[in-house]
């Protein structure tokens, strides 16, 4: 899901995304990219200033991650940003699952906004079951 927010001069894009759970298969790697086409179809097409990836990759931001490694080129293309170092340095995990044994932040955005960016904060409700964590940074 994608949506669109025009803001002043500034229109941006916020891609929500939920990917499939990680795994060493092509049948991982094909859903993958699945996703991530239409992401790229997204930003090739729109027209934004600056652009957001945020919700559920379900993987760790690592490089030995296939998932992950797919996601730097889709990042590298757009001129995208990896944002783990605006969360406190402490715990920089905005998603967390203790059965698949890792945790990651999963937000994203255009170097465009990477200096605009004073305050990141995950909020929820206390009674949501989601394995996404709170996380807040101010900057």
């Amino acid at each position: 899901m994608c949506h669109k927010v025009h803001a002043g001069s500034r229109t941006v894009l916020i891609v929500n995304v939920y990917f499939p759970c990680q795994s060493q298969n092509a049948e991982y790697v094909n859903e993958v990219c699945e996703c991530l086409g239409f992401i790229d179809s997204l930003l090739s097409r729109e027209s934004y200033t600056d652009a957001v990836i945020i919700g559920d990759t379900n993987f760790e931001c690592s490089e030995h991650n296939s998932g992950f490694s797919l996601m730097c080129k889709l990042l590298s293309d757009f001129s995208m940003w990896h944002c783990d170092e605006l969360l406190n340095p402490d715990n920089r995990e905005t998603y967390c699952n203790e059965v698949l044994g890792h945790a990651s932040c999963n937000v994203f955005v255009s170097n465009t906004m990477k200096g605009n960016i004073t305050k990141h904060e995950v909020l929820m409700m206390e009674n949501n079951f989601s394995d996404v964590v709170v996380a807040s940074r101010d900057t």
